[in-house]
């Protein structure tokens, strides 16, 4: 089953939710005590921070050395009822 690419999960910086600031290439003021949250494609795209290129799948790959993971709705999890 293909996977909806705006349910992919991003770690982002906590404090400015951006992709670039977790990776330490844009980092915010507040990046030294940030921790990180998991963000959702569509949940970054909603927020507008960021341009998408950086929590693009091969930035991920780039930055993190990992493939993609994808966030379930409740209805794929119950098979799609």
């Amino acid at each position: 089953m293909r996977q909806n690419p705006l349910n992919r999960v991003v770690t982002v910086c906590d404090k400015c939710f951006k992709a670039s600031c977790w990776h330490g290439i844009f980092m915010c003021d507040d990046a030294q005590t940030a921790g990180t949250v998991d963000k959702t494609v569509a949940q970054l795209r909603e927020l507008n921070v960021e341009n998408k290129d950086w929590y693009s799948v091969e930035a991920i790959r780039k930055q993190c050395g990992q493939e993609p993971e994808y966030a379930f709705q409740p209805s794929e999890r119950e098979g799609g009822r």
